[in-house]
C-alpha cells in the first residue's frame, strides 16, 4: 500500500501564507576513491595511565566542520601486535572518533580506514599507544571520613606524578560532612579506584564527587547511595478537591523530616505497575504546598495546586522531590579526558554526571537503577554536559527512574548588554565562556532566528565596572557586524551570544538503556554527533528530542549534523505534553520559530513502538532525512480516544526526505505524513499498513496560525498539545479574544466544533465561545478543566459564507483560556 500524504483542508486553509512542494528527487552516484583517514591523536608512541583513551582522525579538530551526510563510515582496529594477528577491539563508527568501552592494557597498535558508497580506503598508518601503571599508589582506609579521604587525595596530587588511589576492597564509607565526599582540584593522570566500595551519604547537601581543572582522570568501581533518601514516595489514601492524604512507603522519609522540608521542590504521579515510571496522562510537574501540610499520625495531608482526583486513584503513589539547593552526585568543571567507569548509584539529590566547560567526557558502563524496595532513582539528569569542546561519549549505561532528562547536551546563551561598535560587544558576567579564537553566533530569541553566525572572538577582557555596566566582558571580534543588536528589552528578550566552538562536537550516545525518565530520554544541542543502538522506554516526554529552550533555561543553540539510528523508542511521550517519540524543533520565546534552524539530521533504521501524537515530528529544520524506520502501534496503546495521530509530520522546514519507512499500526490514524508550511519535501518507498481516518471533503479545520484567525489582547505559547499534536496558545488577559472568520465555501447547515485543550484546575472552566451565523449570535460555554483534550460540538448553525460570520473565543473568567482549532462540518 503506498504512502498516504495528509494534505487536508487544514493545509488548504493556510493557502495564502504557506506553500507546499512535494517533489521526487533522483540522484546517480559514481564510485570514487575514498581518502585514507589522517590520524589526529593520540600521538604515536604516547603513554597514558588512563586505560580508556579517545582515538581521533580526519575532521576531529575544533572548530568543527559539519559532516552533513554521514556518508563515510570508519572501521577501527586495536591489536596487541603490529601485524594485527590478535585484534583485541574493533568497531565501525560514523564519526572520526572512537572510545573503547573496556579498559586497554600494555602497548596496543591501532589503525583506521574509511568506507563510502561501497568503496573502502587503505588502512591508515599504524600508531602505538601504551597504557602504563601509575607511578604512585595511595590507599584510603576502610571507613575513612571526608577529611581522611581529602588528605589522601591531596598527597596523591602533590606527588607531582601519575597516581592511583585505592579505596578498600568492598569497603564502606559513611559520609556525613561535605560539601562532597571526594574533591579533586587540578589533578593530572589520576585514577580513583573504588574497588567496589560503598559510599552512604547522609545528606542531600553532600555530593559524591566534585572535580575542577583536571586532566586525564578516571573514576571507577564505586557504589553510592543516600540515607535518608533525597525524596519520598507515599501512597494516596484520601482526596478532596484541593488536598491529598498520603502515607509514606516503608524506608522513605516523612514529609515533615528536616531534609524534605528544607529542599521541598515539586512532585509527580507514579505508574501503579512500573517502578520508576511516571503515570500516563499526567503532567510531569505537580505542585504541593509544604506550608499547608498537616500531619495526623503516619498520615500527611497536602494542599495541592491541582485537583488530585484528575490524576490519582486511591492506592496510587506520589513522589515528592527534595532537590532545592541539593548537591549533584558528580560535578566536573573545566576538565578534559575524564572517565566515569563502572559506577553504580541508587539515589542522587540532583544530577548524576554533570560536566561543564570541559572536553572529552566519558560515562561508560555506569548504572542508576531503581533499588529493590524503592520506586524511584535519582532527582535530575543522568548525564548533563554543557559547553564542551569535544562532546561526551556515553555507552553501555542504564538510567532508570530519573527526575529529569536521561541525557542532556547543550550550551548556554550569553546575554549581550551592548553593541559598542561593529567589532565589539559587552556580554554579561552571568554565564560567560568565550575565549580568544572561539567562534560564536548571535541568536534573536524573540523571533527564533540566527541573524549573525561565524563571528570569531579576537580579544576577551573582563571589566569590573565600565560605561554604566557592572561586572561584564568586552569582546572584540571579526568580521564586522553590520546589523543592529537588541539590548533594551531585558536579559531574556535581548539578543544572545552562543559559543559555536564549544558545541559538544563528535558526541556519541550508544547502547544505553534509558527508561522511566521524567521528561526527555535524550535532549540534544550538539554537532557531528551520533545517537545509536539505545533503548528508550517509558520516557514521559520525547524519547529523543533536538531542540533549543529560549525561555527559562536559555539552552541551545542550533544542532548541525546528527545521526539518529538503530534506536528502540517505546511507550514514550506519555505525559500531557504529548511531544512525540523523536522530535526536531527550534523555538522562539513565544513559541515555534518560523525559520529552519536545525540542520543536517538523519533519522534512520529506528524502531518506534506505541507512539502517541507522532512517531517522528520535524519542525524548523533543513536537510533532514527520515529513512527506513519501523513505526508500529498496538490497539490498546493510544492514551485517549481523541488522540490526533500522524506517524510522521513536517512543519516550517525545507529539504526533507521521507523514504522507505515501514508503518504498521492497529490503531486508527488521522493520516500518515503531514506536511505544513514546508518546501521541497520528498516521499518515496514508504509502506503503510494502517486504517486512516481521512477527513471528509465537507470538513474544514482552522488552526491558530491561519490567515482566517485574528487575535486581540495578550496570548502566550503553551507546551500543551492541541489538534494534530500542534502547540497551543493561552491567555489570562480578561477581554482577549481569538476570532476565526468563516471561509466562503462553508455554507448551508454546518456543525461547529471547538478543540478543547484540557489541563485540569488551572484551566478556564467557562470558556466563552460566540458563533456568529445567519440567524444571529449563539453563545456556548466550554469547561476545559474536566475530561480530556477532544473536539466539543458547539451546535449546528446556518451560514452563508459571508465575511461577518465566524467563531470568537473571548476571555471572561479566571483560569487559562486555551485555543487550538475550530472545525466546521458542512451537512450533506
Amino acid at each position: 500500500m503506498g504512502t498516504k500524504i495528509l494534505i487536508t483542508q487544514w493545509a488548504r486553509a493556510k493557502r495564502r501564507h504557506c506553500r507546499l512542494l512535494l517533489v521526487i528527487v533522483f540522484s546517480v552516484s559514481t564510485l570514487m576513491a575514498v581518502e585514507t583517514p589522517t590520524i589526529v591523536g593520540p600521538s604515536d608512541g604516547e603513554k597514558t595511565v588512563i586505560p580508556i583513551p579517545s582515538f581521533y582522525w580526519d575532521n576531529a579538530a575544533i572548530p568543527y566542520k559539519p559532516m552533513i551526510l554521514f556518508d563515510v563510515r570508519y572501521e577501527i582496529q586495536i591489536a596487541s601486535d603490529a601485524s594485527f594477528a590478535t585484534v583485541i577491539d574493533k568497531d565501525i563508527v560514523d564519526i572520526p572518533r572512537y572510545v573503547p568501552d573496556k579498559p586497554l592494557s600494555g602497548t596496543v597498535f591501532w589503525r583506521v580506514r574509511a568506507t563510502k558508497d561501497g568503496t573502502t580506503s587503505s588502512w591508515s598508518a599504524v600508531r602505538t599507544l601504551t597504557i602504563i601503571e601509575p607511578a604512585h599508589v595511595f590507599s584510603v582506609p576502610d571507613g575513612a571520613t571526608t577529611a581522611g579521604i581529602a588528605a589522601v587525595i591531596s598527597n596523591a596530587i602533590a606527588c607531582g606524578a601519575s597516581a592511583r588511589i585505592d579505596f578498600a576492597l568492598n569497603g564502606r564509607y559513611i559520609i556525613d560532612a561535605g560539601p562532597n565526599a571526594i574533591t579533586v582540584q587540578k589533578a593530572r593522570d589520576l585514577i580513583l579506584n573504588g574497588n567496589r566500595a560503598t559510599f552512604i551519604i547522609k545528606s542531600n547537601t553532600i555530593g559524591f564527587l566534585r572535580m575542577n581543572r583536571s586532566t586525564n582522570v578516571m573514576v571507577r568501581g564505586f557504589f553510592i547511595d543516600y540515607d535518608p533518601l533525597p525524596y519520598t514516595v507515599a501512597k494516596v489514601v484520601a482526596m478532596t478537591a484541593t488536598t491529598m492524604t498520603v502515607i509514606p512507603e516503608p524506608g522513605h522519609p516523612d514529609f515533615d523530616s528536616p531534609q524534605i522540608l528544607r529542599s521541598w521542590t515539586w512532585g509527580v504521579a507514579l505508574d501503579p505497575l512500573v517502578r520508576g515510571r511516571l503515570k500516563a496522562n499526567v503532567p510531569f510537574i505537580l505542585n504541593t504546598k509544604k506550608d499547608d501540610m498537616k500531619r495526623d499520625g503516619d498520615r500527611f495531608t497536602l494542599t495541592t495546586s491541582f485537583v488530585p482526583s484528575a490524576y490519582f486513584s486511591i492506592g496510587d503513589r506520589y513522589l515528592q522531590f527534595a532537590r532545592e539547593k541539593a548537591q549533584g552526585l558528580t560535578f566536573t568543571t573545566e576538565s578534559s579526558n575524564v572517565v566515569m567507569y563502572d559506577n553504580i548509584n541508587y539515589a542522587t539529590p540532583a544530577g548524576h554526571y554533570l560536566n561543564i566547560d570541559g572536553s572529552d567526557y566519558k560515562v561508560i558502563h555506569c548504572a542508576s537503577p531503581v533499588k529493590e524496595g524503592r520506586f524511584w532513582g535519582g532527582n535530575a539528569d543522568g548525564v548533563h554536559t554543557r559547553a564542551n569542546g569535544i562532546g561526551p561519549w556515553v555507552e553501555g549505561c542504564e538510567f532508570n527512574g530519573v527526575g529529569d532528562d536521561g541525557i542532556a547536551i547543550y550550551n548556554k546563551a550569553m546575554f549581550i548588554l551592548e553593541k559598542t561598535s561593529t567589532t565589539s560587544i559587552r556580554i554579561s558576567n552571568d554565564i560567560f565562556y568565550l575565549e580568544p579564537g572561539d567562534r560564536f553566533c548571535i541568536f534573536n530569541p524573540r523571533d527564533g532566528v540566527i541573524p549573525a553566525d561565524g563571528l570569531t572572538a579576537a580579544t576577551v577582557t573582563f571589566k569590573q565596572k565600565d560605561a554604566g555596566f557592572g561586572a561584564h566582558w568586552l569582546v572584540t571580534f571579526t568580521p564586522a557586524l553590520d546589523i543592529d543588536v537588541m539590548t533594551a528589552q531585558g536579559p531574556l528578550e535581548n539578543d544572545q551570544a552562543f559559543n559555536r566552538s564549544k558545541v559538544n562536537a563528535l558526541f556519541m550516545i550508544r547502547s544505553n538503556y534509558i527508561h522511566n525518565i521524567r521528561r526527555y530520554g535524550s535532549v540534544i544541542r550538539g554537532v557531528n554527533g551520533v545517537i545509536e543502538n539505545n533503548r528508550y522506554e517509558g520516557c514521559s516526554s520525547a524519547g529523543i528530542i533536538v531542540r533549543n529552550e529560549p525561555a527559562h533555561w536559555r539552552n541551545g543553540s542550533y544542532s548541525d549534523s546528527l545521526l539518529i539510528k538503530n534506536n528502540l523508542i517505546a511507550d514514550c511521550a506519555i505525559d500531557t505534553l504529548r511531544q512525540g517519540s523523536i522530535v526536531v524543533n527550534f523555538e522562539r520565546l513565544s513559541g515555534e520559530s518560523g525559520a529552519p534552524a536545525q540542520r543536517n539530521i538523519t533519522i534512520e533504521s529506528n524502531r518506534i513502538v506505541n507512539w502517541q501524537t507522532g512517531a517522528v515530528i520535524i519542525g524548523a529544520a533543513s536537510n533532514v532525512t527520515v529513512r527506513a524506520n519501523t513505526i508500529t502501534g498496538e490497539a490498546s496503546h493510544f492514551l485517549s480516544t481523541s488522540e490526533n495521530a500522524v506517524p510522521i509530520s513536517v512543519s516550517r522546514s525545507s529539504r526533507v526526505a521521507i523514504e522507505n519507512n515501514d508503518i504498521s499500526d492497529k490503531r486508527t490514524l488521522l493520516g500518515v505524513i503531514s506536511v505544513e508550511c514546508s518546501s521541497i519535501v520528498t516521499t518515496n518507498g514508504n509502506s503503510v499498513r494502517a486504517r486512516i481516518d481521512t477527513p471528509a471533503a465537507n470538513e474544514y479545520i482552522l488552526g491558530i496560525t491561519d490567515d482566517d484567525c485574528a487575535f486581540t489582547g495578550e496570548w502566550k505559547s503553551s507546551g500543551l498539545k492541541g489538534f494534530k499534536g500542534k502547540k497551543t496558545i493561552y491567555t489570562t488577559d480578561i477581554g482577549a479574544s481569538a476570532r476565526w472568520k468563516i471561509m466562503p465555501e462553508i455554507k448551508g447547515k454546518v456543525n461547529v466544533y471547538f478543540y478543547k485543550v484540557w489541563h485540569t484546575a488551572e484551566n478556564d472552566t467557562a470558556v466563552a465561545v460566540d458563533i456568529r451565523h445567519t440567524d444571529g449570535v449563539s453563545a456556548v460555554v466550554v469547561d476545559t478543566a474536566q475530561g480530556q483534550s477532544e473536539w466539543v460540538k458547539l451546535g449546528s448553525y446556518s451560514f452563508t459564507g459571508g465575511a461577518g460570520e465566524g467563531v470568537t473565543v473571548t476571555k471572561k473568567t479566571a483560569g487559562n483560556t486555551r485555543v487550538s482549532a475550530i472545525k466546521f462540518v458542512v451537512e450533506q
